[in-house]
């Protein structure tokens, strides 16, 4: 069935400290982004939060770093933004997949997708596909970085960013992480996650006992929630399928056959209500033999199983 796509570029970088994500939402449409969906037939538009804000300074970083968190005000003026074009697609009965940027964002397009002026249901469900858990708060980041903060915001949990996204929250079992890498977390998270009792399945969990569990939980998470909201960082796949990204280990992560077979399964709930696909960094993308971008085609190619 063709859907009605509302593409929201958001071409932040801020959230780490790499640049080159800003460039993700354009590079991706340059490289077929739109045209693969037009080509399973959704009616697509598109637009990008920088253009249409007239906000500059919060993409530019014009304020300051200030604070123990890195640019706290500049996300903080973005989160509303987000939400409100986002919101206006849900309530417009259209798809928001919304183009990363670095993974700070989707404290915006899925603050918006809880909020219940947009869905008229509380029962959203979550899939968080991250070799990151994105679950430090304001007192425990090592970094700054708000890129590592989402899914503990999202979950309620912080205080910094609680005004921005509003009052709204996940619950712990409406939540599912996938993918972690045993590099690319730190004890704070764990034990954040763990003491919530968020379903999580780190990269270790899939080599030991496979996917079959993860299926299972997907398939409960899916018999009670109506709607699920799909994250995925283009940092979960592993370097030889997916190059493009700032950050990354150095081996290991998911492949292109296992998140495109994700894709298709949680399309086959029927109940994926928007997206966000984050962390393009074409300054360290390769071509394949057909000189296609090799990133950006599993970015579209996931998209389009997704929102089959």
């Amino acid at each position: 069935m063709a859907r009605m796509i509302d593409v929201i570029g958001v071409p932040y970088h801020l959230g780490g400290t790499q640049n080159g994500t800003r460039g993700g939402p354009e590079g991706l449409v340059q490289n077929g982004f739109l045209a693969a969906l037009e080509g399973r037939g959704h009616n697509v538009t598109y637009v990008n939060l920088r253009a249409v804000s007239g906000r500059d300074d919060i993409f530019c970083g014009a304020h300051h770093e200030g604070h123990r968190v890195r640019y706290a005000d500049e996300l903080i003026a973005l989160i509303p933004l987000l939400a409100r074009q986002t919101g206006l697609a849900l309530v417009e009965g259209s798809t928001p997949l919304v183009l990363g940027g670095d993974h700070s964002i989707v404290m915006g397009s899925i603050g918006a997708a809880l909020h219940p002026d947009a869905l008229h249901d509380d029962r959203l469900g979550l899939v968080w596909i991250d070799a990151h858990y994105d679950a430090h708060t304001e007192w425990t980041t090592h970094t700054g970085n708000t890129h590592g903060m989402p899914l503990a915001a999202l979950l309620g949990e912080g205080r910094q960013f609680r005004p921005a996204i509003g009052k709204q929250k996940f619950l712990p079992s409406q939540v599912i992480h996938i993918g972690a890498g045993v590099a690319d977390c730190e004890p704070e998270e764990i034990a954040l996650l763990s003491r919530l009792g968020v379903p999580c399945f780190p990269e270790t969990f899939l080599a030991e006992k496979g996917w079959s569990p993860v299926y299972a939980a997907l398939q409960a998470l899916a018999s009670r929630v109506e709607r699920i909201w799909v994250s995925f960082d283009l940092d979960s796949v592993c370097v030889e399928d997916a190059p493009g990204v700032s950050y990354r280990r150095l081996k290991g992560g998911l492949t292109r056959q296992e998140v495109l077979m994700l894709a298709n399964w949680l399309s086959h709930t029927g109940k994926v209500v928007g997206a966000d696909i984050v962390e393009m960094n074409f300054q360290y993308e390769r071509l394949d033999a057909h000189g296609s971008s090799v990133t950006a085609h599993l970015a579209s190619e996931f998209a389009c199983q997704l929102l089959k």
